[in-house]
């Protein structure tokens, strides 16, 4: 999941891209990803910040999100 967050970022506020990775077959724990984005969101939005680390504890792995002001 975080591998698929990671390459296309559009899904922080784009509603059709999110559905659309959420479709994805291994995005199992959709409360899960949920979480993540809001999260995601809020930072983008309440701190103004876009460039940041996504780290998949379950998955063992971390990408980098650098995504321009909205």
């Amino acid at each position: 999941m975080l591998a698929q967050l990671v390459l296309n970022i559009n899904w922080i506020s784009d509603d059709e891209v999110w559905k659309a990775t959420l479709a994805e077959h291994s995005m199992n724990d959709r409360k899960y990803a949920e979480s993540i984005r809001e999260a995601v969101r809020k930072i983008v939005k309440e701190d103004g910040q876009y460039v940041f680390w996504l780290v998949g504890v379950r998955e063992g792995k971390e990408g980098k999100v650098s995504r321009r002001p909205i």
